[in-house]
């Protein structure tokens, strides 16, 4: 599995990972692989 940006965003936004996770965390990036986790995940189902 993985890891990425906009994963390590969720996950700190969510309380799940570590605050330090934060500084990986790129706005641009993160909505970029929000939109592909998303889509990924819809693809999934």
């Amino acid at each position: 599995f993985a890891r990425n940006a906009g994963l390590d965003c969720l996950l700190v936004l969510t309380g799940v990972s570590r605050i330090e996770d934060v500084e990986k965390c790129k706005p641009t990036y993160f909505a970029e692989d929000l939109l592909q986790f998303i889509k990924n995940m819809v693809n999934g189902l």
